[in-house]
């Protein structure tokens, strides 16, 4: 009866709503814990029915990617819930260590004031189970240029405790059974998928997702580097590649947790700010300890691939699809050594993102207490 109601949604929501679905009409009945959870954790999935063996519960992320207005706004609830934040020390606004950047009124939209802020890591106890890390293998000489990678590019992910999310054609892996497929849809690890992202996915072992990804290699050469892999509990090595892709890693991401902040480790301390709505205008600052591997790895999850000047310094500006069917912006630069800075937008230009991330200025102990005081507010 459900499935027969078919109300008006976006393509994500009504992928996540069937598997939904599937979960409690194949599924064991839910216990009172269960519930009280799925009232506590908003647009958790109960289970996956996509893989055959024992299933993982597939869980949306909160701020992941370029998932815009959706993950910004499951993002506030997280906030709302961790941002417990009574420390009365020193708030170090040092531009060299750590900078909460929050950005001059003028460059956000206007009609709405809801901003708040949070610091990271986030705490253990507020951080859904699951971790992914990312490789990207590519040309080596082509990792400065606009596009972190050249003619060829290779991303190996590694989910654990959890699934990549990706829909698609059963496809027969590593004698395991697996998806494969050319997509554009949405997945919970944050990687933007306009124009299309050629995957092949499956299930290493019980607690073990591996993933080969690209914007660049066909789906049968992804399936021939696959058979090749040694895969050692969360390890990958790779076989034999396919020409211009270079056996020597041009990025990673090696702990991202699948709930938290875009491209931050589960262990990254940063600052992250936000400020607007749902379904309209919205704006996420991230800074967090990062080195250029992990910003060459950020700019291929997210696509960041046109060349910006930003804060005086080289960045990189990506688009994709929305959610909600507004475009979602990403600007990515490094901000200082050690540093990365991240603005994500909703429903704004380019021009707008860059104006935002320029406006950026430390902000004082008193302003940042105060958006911390929002959020747990």
């Amino acid at each position: 009866m459900l499935r027969d109601l078919d109300p008006p949604m976006d393509g994500t929501t009504r992928r996540r709503l069937t598997r939904l679905i599937d979960a409690i009409e194949t599924g064991p009945a839910p216990s009172l814990d269960d519930l009280r959870e799925g009232v506590d954790r908003p647009l958790q999935i109960v289970s996956d029915n996509r893989h055959a063996g024992p299933r993982r519960p597939s869980r949306t992320p909160l701020v992941v990617g370029i998932a815009a207005a959706l993950a910004l706004l499951v993002g506030a609830a997280l906030v709302l819930r961790t941002a417990r934040d009574d420390r009365d020390g020193d708030l170090s606004n040092d531009l060299d260590d750590l900078p909460r950047l929050v950005p001059d009124a003028a460059t956000l939209p206007a009609g709405f004031d809801p901003a708040f802020a949070l610091d990271l890591p986030l705490p253990a106890d507020d951080v859904d189970p699951g971790t992914t890390a990312v490789t990207i293998y590519g040309d080596p000489d082509a990792a400065g240029s606009g596009a972190p990678v050249a003619d060829a590019d290779l991303a190996v992910i590694v989910v654990q405790d959890e699934t990549i999310g990706l829909a698609g054609s059963t496809a027969r892996v590593r004698g395991r059974e697996g998806r494969s497929g050319t997509s554009s849809e949405a997945n919970d690890v944050g990687i933007a998928v306009s124009g299309g992202v050629a995957w092949l996915t499956w299930d290493e072992t019980e607690s073990v997702e591996v993933t080969l990804a690209s914007r660049r290699l066909t789906a049968d050469a992804l399936a021939t580097i696959a058979e090749g892999l040694t895969v050692d509990g969360p390890t990958v090595r790779l076989g034999t590649l396919p020409a211009g892709v270079d056996g020597t890693p041009i990025g990673a991401l090696p702990e991202m947790p699948f709930s938290g902040i875009a491209y931050a480790g589960v262990s990254d301390p940063g600052h992250a700010f936000y400020y607007g709505l749902v379904n309209g205008p919205s704006t996420l600052v991230t800074t967090f300890a990062g080195n250029a591997s992990e910003l060459t790895a950020g700019r291929w999850m997210s696509g960041a691939d046109q060349p910006v000047t930003v804060r005086g310094r080289e960045g990189w500006f990506g688009e994709s699809a929305g959610v909600f069917g507004a475009a979602a912006q990403i600007l990515l630069w490094q901000e200082s050594d050690g540093v990365i800075g991240i603005v994500q937008t909703a429903g704004m230009t380019r021009e707008q993102v860059v104006r935002i991330a320029d406006s950026l200025h430390p902000a004082t102990d008193d302003e940042w207490r105060r958006l911390l005081d929002a959020a747990a507010g």
